[in-house]
């Protein structure tokens, strides 16, 4: 694998992706599930709904949360419920 360097560094990533994004992403908001079956299934779009009663469909939804959050909600949180045994089998600690 070959070294890459990117002039400015990460930080001009970051910054590009965040101009394309900033409008788009929601803050503040405790997600009470994330609904993906239509995108199993048809293709469809991916909903999140949220405690305070909103909900939002996306192309995809970026998940940021602890292993721990993760570990404990994941049978209510995603629908269908994500596999345990693929994304925790091998994971304890981070």
């Amino acid at each position: 694998m070959a070294n890459v360097k990117i002039p400015g560094g990460y930080r001009n990533v970051f910054a590009s992706l965040h101009e394309r994004v900033e409008s788009k992403v929601i803050f503040d908001k405790k997600v009470t599930e994330i609904d993906y079956s239509s995108v199993v299934t048809e293709g469809g779009a991916v909903w999140v709904r949220c405690g305070d009663g909103s909900q939002f469909s996306a192309d995809f939804v970026v998940v940021s949360a602890s292993l721990g959050h993760l570990k404990e909600r994941h049978g209510t949180m995603f629908k269908p419920a994500l596999p345990v045994s693929e994304f925790f089998g091998h994971i304890s600690a981070i």
